[in-house]
């Protein structure tokens, strides 16, 4: 095997083992915070970091749409059950909740009545005011008005022990601060107007972490389908949380790296059907760029446990830039090939020509990248391992691919004698 086979194969074997690391371990992340300061004091900073990462920003609210109460409640259960029952939903979910915990109004009753008198009002005048005998009439009136309700099962039991309802209007209260425009039906959350069942379900992983709560958006989507299916009534669910803008985020994140990666391709070929009338030149250079877009992702993944979504769409132009190693090369090859020595294929030598001139301009852009690597900010700290791994992968592979698959020299054309002049 000549020397150039054998830099071919370790070339091939080095981008098979970068592309198994960045396939079993990639994880990207959509994180705002990635690119405010560490260490910062400013308010606004640590309260990003905050709502980022707190409970408020990981829960999501679903909504089950049905036609009354009842059945809401009833979609609001089962929908519950089968979220529990799927393994990816269970696993990544911290809390789910559908309605009060059982016993609570118990629990609440037991923990203030021994003190219901002392909420009675926020301070002795206002309570003064509450015992007078017109204030003691109104509170009968309105006992006696509220015992033709609905609610006379739970107040007739209440009104012996507290005849001013200092209790239940305390409850209401405190479920009021607590879920504004909610109602409890049947022991589940439902809607002022009754026509829809409400769930929060708060994720372990932040909701930037595409890659982990991707599998609990998924679930709950196929949950629901599943409930739906069963159900005699329409159901419809709508969700609320920023889980669903990071998906979408990262999924545009992908088609614009997509759509850069295959324009530039299709532009990079005409370039050298133009120049050289010959497609086969642009075979060596896909190798060359994605050793270096692999290598920029498997160092972010080593350096800090996922790579930004931002840090993969900047990065792979930043790692276009190695595309003008293998188009300097094949300049030189074609146009001004070098005199090779005995041992020493001619397309080898001219890169050997070219080389100080291609390492020269890869060390200063690494240069240049490593000097943002104290930054404060993550995602520039990031920014700056991608792009010194990615260039510095990619001049090794110009080193180990252009040469072997350069194929024999052919005449110039009127393109590269004009290039040339």
């Amino acid at each position: 095997m000549t020397a150039d086979r054998r830099r071919l194969s370790a070339g091939f074997a080095l981008l098979l083992a970068l592309g198994a690391v960045v396939a079993l371990g990639v994880r990207v992340a959509t994180d705002v915070t990635h690119f405010l300061p560490e260490g910062a004091d400013a308010s606004d900073v640590r309260l990003a970091r905050e709502l980022a990462a707190g409970e408020l920003s990981r829960t999501l609210v679903l909504l089950v749409d049905a036609p009354d109460a009842a059945r809401a409640a009833a979609a609001s259960r089962a929908f519950e059950a089968e979220l529990r029952a799927r393994p990816a939903v269970a696993e990544g979910t911290a809390r789910l909740v559908g309605g009060p915990p059982a016993g609570v109004e118990e629990a609440m009753w037991r923990v203030y009545a021994p003190h219901r008198t002392a909420f009675l009002a926020a301070d002795g005048d206002a309570a003064r005011a509450r015992l007078t005998d017109d204030a003691l009439a109104a509170a009968v009136a309105e006992l006696k008005q509220k015992l033709a309700t609905p609610m006379s099962t739970f107040l007739s039991k209440v009104a012996p022990q507290d005849p001013l309802l200092i209790l239940p209007a305390l409850f209401e209260r405190l479920l009021g601060d607590r879920g504004a425009g909610l109602k409890v039906v049947d022991g589940r959350f439902v809607t002022e107007d009754e026509r829809g069942a409400v769930l929060f379900l708060t994720t372990k992983a932040q909701a930037s972490d595409a890659g982990a709560v991707r599998p609990v958006c998924e679930g709950i989507d196929a949950a629901f389908a599943a409930v739906a299916a069963n159900s005699d009534a329409p159901l419809a669910l709508r969700q609320s949380g920023t889980h669903r803008y990071a998906l979408a985020a990262e999924a545009e994140i992908r088609a614009d790296i997509q759509r850069v990666g295959v324009g530039s391709a299709i532009g990079l070929a005409l370039l050298f059907v133009l120049l050289f009338r010959w497609l086969r030149l642009v075979l060596p250079v896909p190798p060359v760029v994605s050793a270096g877009f692999l290598a920029g992702t498997a160092a972010c993944l080593a350096c800090f446990g996922s790579v930004h979504g931002l840090t993969l769409a900047f990065g792979a132009a930043l790692i276009g830039v190695s595309v003008d190693y293998a188009v300097h090369f094949h300049c030189h090859w074609l146009c001004a090939p070098a005199a090779a020595a005995p041992g020493v294929t001619p397309a080898r030598a001219t890169l050997r020509a070219i080389w100080p001139g291609l390492a020269l301009g890869a060390a200063t852009t690494i240069t240049g990248f490593v000097a943002l690597m104290v930054s404060s900010f993550p995602g520039l700290r990031q920014l700056a391992v991608f792009a010194a791994a990615g260039i510095a992968t990619a001049l090794l592979s110009t080193w180990l691919f252009l040469p072997a698959l350069a194929g024999p020299p052919r005449a110039p054309t009127a393109a590269t004698r004009l290039l040339v002049a």
